[in-house]
């Protein structure tokens, strides 16, 4: 689903079994492709997805400042491809905020980010000139089970200010994240 809005919420919703062919080199794929400044997302399930960037949600910020919020969501048995089989944030702009309240994640794999991939671009080398503006993710209050990722299970942030609270992480393992893409594209199909 394609959703360009200003602002979009979505309340008590279930996603469920969504296959995407891997070899499109267009679309990310996922159940969400969202371009907005403004998503809160509640009650919500995100379960069996297969996709290339954000099995479950794909995000472009429209403006700086932009701010998503997840809270008391599901995220299950999600596989990425490449990058963020949970959430994938495509070009974050100045001061973009993702926060996850009281969210679960499980059975997650992808190659970078298994729950958020972000990466800002920096044109300076001067990295104190971006420090006010950087992007913002806040994992708080939440729990994940098996996230398999080469790198950053949970997130893969580049030039990004990552802020964790209270947050249950149990086995976890990128070693074998090839066998579980295996096992999880046997379960999703």
């Amino acid at each position: 689903m394609y959703l360009d809005a200003k602002t979009i919420t979505l309340s008590d919703s279930n996603f469920l079994n969504n296959n995407y062919d891997l070899s499109e080199t267009i679309f990310k794929g996922g159940f969400l492709d969202i371009q907005s400044n403004s998503l809160i997302v509640r009650n919500t399930t995100f379960i069996k997805s297969l996709g290339k960037k954000g099995s479950a949600v794909s995000i472009t910020p429209s403006n700086s400042g932009a701010s998503y919020l997840f809270s008391s969501c599901v995220f299950k048995n999600l596989i990425a491809s490449t990058q963020g089989a949970a959430v994938y944030v495509t070009e974050p702009l100045n001061s973009t905020a993702l926060t996850f309240w009281n969210c679960s994640f499980t059975q997650i794999a992808s190659k970078q980010g298994g729950v958020v991939y972000i990466s800002f671009s920096i044109s300076s080398t001067n990295f104190a000139d971006y420090s006010s503006v950087l992007p913002r993710v806040n994992i708080s209050s939440s729990n994940s089970t098996h996230l398999y990722s080469s790198l950053g299970g949970l997130v893969f942030s580049e030039f990004s200010n990552v802020i964790l609270n209270n947050i249950n992480s149990v086995e976890n393992n990128p070693k074998n994240i090839l066998k579980t893409e295996t096992t999880f594209l046997t379960f999703i199909q």
